[in-house]
């Protein structure tokens, strides 16, 4: 990084950081653009804006922060580009309102994580739209107005806006301008990030036969076991295992849960595997869901088993599991592109802090 003094180095390596560890940084251009974001601009209409609606959180909130009253001041150059007071405050009501603070209960030490957080928001979208700029992007007065109007109906009409807009102390051109820059970093991103994103079918291949049984599900196999602890080679015992059977035929309904247990146990809900009932998995496998047994010997003992549910092992087809493969290394790679070019777009960037109260953060 060229040209940077003392005073702003805490806040360039908190933003490397940040971005070196993918944190998602949701300042008003940037939504959609963290790891967890998927592609850029993926957040609805609403997203440019910043947050509006939220808890009734209103700059008249933030006197504690101390900076009422200086909304001119100039508190950053970032590439020459000034960050006002106005600016950084209008970000650091998006983080509280975004982070479930509250303007009336905001400690010193809070208003100054949320002030270096607000200052590596704008810091970042700055960066972003200014790339977007060197790379010829404009907004498209139409799309702007066409998201604008979203914003409108998303917030309940014109009114509800313009009252939320006030609570913020923002105009329509400020959110016209928020709008029209979040379109600026989209498309860069689109241009330098999102055309980048390529996978191929040899690595799909390899993912897939890597992770195949992510993609089975296992077989279930859940019964009621009645057991009896009798001899199975004593032909009384057999016999007291048949009448149990017929009573709860022809009395409960082949239901074990309505049985009094007299000399045996019900065990119901048992989930059975080859791994840890291998012998009574194999019996109940062979039998339909609802049915109950004739009398079984299993483990050396006498039973009788009811099937509640059984789900057979299933595959996913081999394409579906192809396409979330393809769906996730995207994904993965996009990351991974986004986290480059953040880095790059702070490798050479000439970030200056000039208020005394955050260049004093900054030590």
């Amino acid at each position: 990084m060229k040209k940077i003094n003392h005073q702003k180095r805490v806040l360039c390596a908190a933003l490397a950081l940040a971005l070196l560890l993918g944190v998602t940084l949701p300042a008003a251009a940037f939504m959609g653009m963290g790891a967890g974001g998927g592609n850029a601009g993926s957040g609805g209409p609403a997203s440019p804006h910043g947050g509006m609606g939220s808890a009734a959180t209103s700059l008249k909130d933030m006197k504690i922060l101390g900076h009422e009253g200086n909304t001119g001041t100039v508190v950053a150059r970032i590439n020459g580009t000034e960050i006002t007071m106005g600016r950084l405050l209008n970000s650091m009501l998006d983080v509280i309102m975004q982070g479930g603070y509250r303007g009336d209960n905001l400690t010193p030490e809070m208003a100054t994580r949320i002030r270096k957080e607000a200052l590596q928001q704008l810091a970042l979208e700055e960066l972003a739209y200014q790339r977007g700029a060197s790379l010829g992007i404009t907004a498209d007065p139409a799309v702007v107005q066409a998201k604008l109007d979203a914003v409108s109906n998303s917030q309940g009409g014109a009114e509800a806006l313009a009252k939320s807009l006030q609570e913020q102390n923002k105009t329509m051109d400020d959110l016209k301008e928020e709008i029209s820059r979040f379109l600026v970093v989209k498309e860069a991103i689109s241009r330098e990030v999102d055309s980048r994103v390529t996978v191929s079918a040899e690595e799909i291949k390899q993912t897939y036969e890597a992770n195949k049984e992510q993609f089975v599900i296992p077989e279930q196999l859940v019964v009621t076991d009645i057991v009896f602890f009798l001899a199975p080679d004593d032909p009384a015992a057999r016999e007291k295992v048949a009448a149990v059977r017929r009573q709860l035929v022809a009395e409960f309904g082949g239901d074990p849960a309505k049985l009094t247990p007299d000399g045996f146990v019900v065990e119901g809900q048992l989930n059975v595997s080859p791994d840890n009932r291998p012998e009574l998995f194999q019996a109940a496998s062979r039998m339909e869901v609802g049915t109950l047994s004739e009398p079984l010997v299993i483990d050396a003992t006498l039973h009788l088993l009811k099937v509640d549910y059984h789900q057979p092992r299933k595959e996913k087809p081999a394409d579906e599991a192809k396409a979330a493969i393809a769906r996730q290394l995207k994904a993965n790679r996009h990351n991974q592109l986004l986290t480059e070019w953040r880095n790059n777009l702070l490798k050479d960037a000439d970030i200056i802090i000039v208020s005394e109260v955050l260049r004093e953060e900054g030590k």
